[in-house]
């Protein structure tokens, strides 16, 4: 791959991404509740009828869990924006690589990234002290 071809690969990926839109992390689940009243019909003996549903969105950020409630009328909105957080990271990960790619190429006939060393210590920063 040429590197006019990966600077296009590049760009293109960009433009997905800028283009998905509203996104969340994390997964959104179903879930049923028994309640604590005696005599509610979630504790019938025979045919015991839980609560719900309720959504729930559970999520991490900067190692944080956390998790959201989610209405009913709200649960296609939640699920698409889901999924553009999962095309997103799929479209970061392929600019990453392609990033990665680019400067191979770039420097492959250069002193800059020496080549007795790992793939990882070519592409690490140096960080000033």
């Amino acid at each position: 791959m040429t590197i006019t071809h990966l600077e296009k690969k590049i760009k293109a990926i960009k433009n997905k991404i800028f283009q998905l839109g509203p996104m969340l992390p994390g997964s959104l689940k179903k879930q049923w509740n028994v309640c604590g009243k005696k005599q509610c019909k979630c504790k019938d003996p025979k045919n015991p009828k839980k609560h719900g549903p309720y959504y729930q969105l559970s999520f991490s950020i900067k190692g944080k869990s956390s998790t959201l409630f989610v209405k009913e009328k709200n649960v296609p909105e939640i699920k698409k924006r889901i999924k553009r957080f999962k095309i997103f990271k799929q479209l970061s990960n392929e600019l990453i690589a392609s990033y990665v790619q680019l400067v191979r190429k770039q420097f492959q006939n250069s002193t800059d990234l020496g080549d007795n060393h790992s793939d990882s210590e070519h592409l690490e920063p140096k960080i000033k002290s």
